[in-house]
């Protein structure tokens, strides 16, 4: 979360959220893998799992970004589909909350 903090500091509201919401989104996936871990095995079958065993297996050999192969890094899923939430995200949340700003 150190980039989060940096944003915080430096960032625009663009990259803040940005950078917040693809640290939500691993704590959605890490959530996701608790509550795959927790249910039957006929259940795990469910769609809403399908790349959960994926994320448990990077989870449990996670390479970050300071590997010695970035691409080992950028390349897991759990990295990708948290970069395609925070691409998506900040501009649904800013665009809500400046409707709501008046």
């Amino acid at each position: 979360l150190g980039d989060v903090y940096k944003r915080q500091k430096e960032g625009t509201a663009e990259e803040v959220m940005a950078c917040t919401t693809h640290e939500c989104f691993h704590s959605l996936q890490y959530e996701l893998v608790a509550l795959y871990d927790s249910v039957p095995d006929e259940k795990k079958k469910l769609m809403i799992f399908n790349t959960v065993e994926k994320y448990k297996t990077e989870f449990s050999n996670y390479k970050d970004g300071y590997c010695a192969d970035f691409d080992d890094y950028y390349d897991q899923s759990v990295e990708e589909d948290a970069r395609n939430y925070s691409n998506y995200a900040p501009n649904v949340y800013l665009e809500r909350a400046g409707k709501h700003k008046n």
